[in-house]
């Protein structure tokens, strides 16, 4: 159980995800199960509360999506992307390869 606020966050489709939304969801299927009112709980705090269901999308870690150098690399781009939201993504994007480019990374082949 988390507060409403951030089991929406985690569980946001294309186009209103967060780091956070993108993190969970490459890792697991996310969904709310329901919601519990603030009347539940007593005190009733000032949120509401929901109920997630999260399912490992590879419980036994047999089948990485990615091998760890490409997670990495992944997680570097997404990140790039979200901190600077208010740019164009495309510059956003060229200037993080041209940094990964310049230290022998990715993009030098």
């Amino acid at each position: 159980m988390l507060q409403r606020e951030v089991a929406e966050r985690i569980s946001a489709k294309p186009g209103d995800m967060s780091y956070l939304s993108a993190f969970v969801q490459f890792h697991a299927a996310v969904r709310i199960a329901f919601t519990v009112p603030r009347e539940a709980f007593e005190p009733a705090p000032d949120v509401e509360s929901a109920v997630v269901e999260i399912e490992p999308l590879d419980p036994s870690g047999d089948s990485p999506r990615l091998a760890p150098p490409d997670e990495d690399q992944l997680w570097r781009i997404v990140q790039a992307g979200f901190r600077e939201r208010r740019k164009k993504l495309h510059n956003v994007l060229s200037r993080h390869a041209a940094d990964v480019g310049g230290r022998g990374g990715a993009g030098t082949r």
